[in-house]
């Protein structure tokens, strides 16, 4: 089994792109490990699915036991739904770079891990190349990105 880590701007443009990471590890051990990658800017957070509850720099829904804890209730179901909403996004890209061959279902790949590594690299960057070219998102806030 392997993994990858995908990261995007609000625009769906693909910033970050690691992996194969093979194994069972979690995300957040993931990310750990690949941390040197994350190039953070002053006061930057990303968002992440429960995967990345604890990582530094993660911003992450409020699990349903966090809901009746300090804060106001209502403030925290109006950061989980527009968690949900930016977040969507990512899942959209990772459906998008899932449709090549290499990720069809009931296909295994035979080759080697520096080979899976190769061709993963390249399906990551022609997808970030047809993402770009073809953008589907619309921005937040201030921000260009």
């Amino acid at each position: 089994m392997y993994k990858w880590q995908l990261g995007i701007t609000f625009l769906g443009a693909i910033v970050l792109w690691t992996g194969p990471h093979l194994g069972s590890d979690s995300d957040a051990t993931i990310w750990r490990r690949t941390r040197r990658q994350h190039r953070f800017r002053r006061g930057e957070r990303w968002l992440g699915d429960l995967g990345y509850v604890g990582c530094r720099g993660i911003l992450t829904k409020f699990k349903k036991n966090q809901m009746n804890g300090p804060g106001r209730r209502i403030d925290k179901r109006r950061f989980n739904r527009a968690h949900e909403r930016i977040r969507n996004r990512v899942e959209n890209v990772v459906r998008y770079v899932k449709r090549h061959q290499l990720f069809a279902q009931g296909r295994a790949f035979t080759h080697s891990v520096e080979e899976l590594a190769t061709v993963m690299k390249i399906v990551g960057h022609v997808s970030a190349l047809e993402l770009q070219r073809f953008q589907r998102f619309r921005s937040f806030g201030p921000w260009p990105h």
